[in-house]
């Protein structure tokens, strides 16, 4: 069943909002240290550059939709960025497997 037929109000996304913070420990000693938080309208795809992380640290992002009626569930996904050596390699690598345009 859904919100619709439960009868419970429901609307459109009109914002998202994102958090994102460094995982620090593991296990019963793990604490999330804020990074940044962002706030974007819902009405078109949008890309956001996370700046500041460091190589071999977990961080997590925590998503949201908002609206009218209040604030979705969220969902948070974390990920381990890389070593810098290897997102340079794979930087470079990408960079010379895209096509040159010479009519440029």
């Amino acid at each position: 069943a859904n919100a619709a037929t439960e009868g419970e109000p429901t609307a459109l996304a009109s914002r998202v909002e994102a958090t994102v913070a460094a995982v620090i420990g593991s296990g019963d000693d793990e604490e999330l240290a804020p990074l940044c938080e962002y706030g974007v309208p819902a009405a078109m795809p949008t890309h956001i550059v996370v700046r500041g992380m460091k190589p071999l640290l977990m961080y997590e992002f925590e998503i949201c939709a908002v609206n009218a009626v209040g604030r979705s569930g969220s969902v948070r996904i974390r990920v381990l960025v890389p070593p810098v050596s290897t997102f340079l390699e794979q930087s470079i690598s990408q960079d010379l497997e895209t096509p040159i345009d010479a009519s440029e």
